[in-house]
């Protein structure tokens, strides 16, 4: 039960820490699936552990070469992390790993859009521009590992209890 309880507080912290950019949300999740392994209370494969640790370390290495400005913005996010949120769940019920990625991303993908179709947006995000998709990939990608991980332990919460 302990470790149930430490992985779904990191979940949560990582969550919250989608909408701060100074947290990386990534790692937090990442840190909740190895305590749920290391527990016993999830099984992964050593292939998902070593995946979804190469993408918490693209997703760091990419935040920490982005510029300060870019890494620290906060535009959009909470549309794109809720966006993210809606497509995991959806994504969550197929119980399929692909399909949370795919939920996550379209989610993601959506939150964007209707943040750049935004009064505040508009302007910001000029969509559909160049500039646009580069802060998507930069802010986005982050958001859809993150939420993926999380999305993956909960599944495995869900079917632990079943």
């Amino acid at each position: 039960m302990l470790y149930i309880v430490l992985s779904s507080m990191l979940i949560a912290v990582s969550v919250v820490a989608l909408f701060m950019p100074r947290v990386p949300a990534a790692a937090l999740a990442y840190g909740a699936m190895w305590v749920a392994l290391a527990g016993g209370v999830a099984y992964f494969t050593a292939s998902t552990m070593v995946f979804w640790g190469i993408a918490t370390v693209l997703v760091l290495a990419i935040n920490r070469l982005l510029p300060r400005s870019i890494a620290s913005a906060k535009d959009g996010l909470s549309h794109m992390a809720i966006g993210a949120i809606a497509g995991m769940s959806v994504g969550a019920t197929m119980n399929s790993r692909g399909a949370i990625i795919i939920g996550t991303a379209i989610g993601c993908l959506l939150g964007g859009v209707a943040y750049a179709n935004s009064a505040t947006g508009r302007t910001q995000m000029r969509f559909p521009s160049s500039q646009f998709f580069n802060y998507l990939a930069a802010k986005g990608l982050p958001i859809v590992v993150a939420l993926s991980m999380a999305a993956e332990v909960l599944v495995q919460f869900v079917q632990i209890q079943s």
